[in-house]
């Protein structure tokens, strides 16, 4: 479809705290900053998730790892030097919760999976199973 928000996923760490908001309507959302990529060469982007989402992403805390699935918006913003940056911005339509960063000693706020906007208690969904793991002598 021409004029589509492009899908992306990608896993990263909260940078900061998430904020909650409401909608008119009441409805709860949240935005949260994602960061992810090596240290120089790092990407930010600003994520929205919106009610079951929002209480999942509420719970995650700075230097948490999560795996996003939304769709991107290219946007800009003014620098603090008066130049013009490009945003990324992700309406998120899935949030794992991985866990803290290692060696943090915390654990995940949330140890639950949302997608598309349905919470799954404790992680726990039908997944496909795979094929086990060969045996030594498979290989």
């Amino acid at each position: 479809m021409i004029g589509a928000e492009p899908e992306v996923a990608f896993v990263g760490k909260v940078k900061g705290t998430p904020v909650r908001r409401t909608t008119k309507d009441g409805k709860p959302w949240v935005t949260l900053n994602v960061r992810t990529g090596p240290a120089s060469g790092t990407i930010y982007f600003g994520c929205a998730a919106f009610e079951q989402l929002a209480t999942l992403a509420e719970g995650a805390s700075d230097g948490t790892s999560v795996y996003v699935e939304g769709r991107l918006r290219v946007g800009a913003y003014t620098g603090t030097d008066g130049g013009t940056r490009p945003s990324l911005n992700v309406t998120v339509t899935r949030l794992d919760v991985l866990g803290p960063t290692i060696g943090s000693g915390r654990r995940p706020a949330h140890e639950a999976v949302a997608d598309h906007g349905e919470a799954i208690v404790d992680g726990r969904r039908d997944r496909p199973v795979g094929r086990p793991a060969p045996t030594r002598s498979d290989w």
